[in-house]
C-alpha cells in the first residue's frame, strides 16, 4: 500500500499553508483572503512551458476586491500565462 500523500492532500496542505501569504493574482496587493490552485489542463500545460507527462500548480492569492469581479478566472488565466511565457 502507497503510503505517500495523494496529490489532492499535498495541494490542500499547499493552500492552508499560503492562505493570506501570497499577492492578489490581479492588484497585488497583499495581504489577500483567498488562496488558490491553478491546475492547467494539456496544452495549457504546455503553454506555460511544463515538461511533458509532468503538471505545474501554480498557487495563487486574491483580495476581496478582485474576487469579486466577475471574470477574475480569465483575468487570473491570463496573468499566469504572461508569467510564464517568454517575451
Amino acid at each position: 500500500m502507497n503510503r505517500e500523500p495523494s496529490i489532492v492532500s499535498q495541494i490542500a496542505a499547499k493552500l492552508n499553508e499560503l492562505q493570506g501569504v501570497l499577492p492578489c493574482a490581479i492588484c497585488h496587493q497583499t495581504p489577500t483572503l483567498y488562496t488558490g490552485v491553478f491546475i492547467p489542463n494539456e496544452s495549457s500545460n504546455k503553454r506555460i512551458g511544463s515538461p511533458k507527462r509532468k503538471t505545474r500548480c501554480v498557487f495563487y492569492g486574491l483580495c476581496e476586491k478582485c474576487f469579486q469581479l466577475p471574470d477574475k478566472l480569465k483575468r487570473i488565466e491570463q496573468g499566469l500565462f504572461y508569467k510564464f511565457t517568454v517575451h
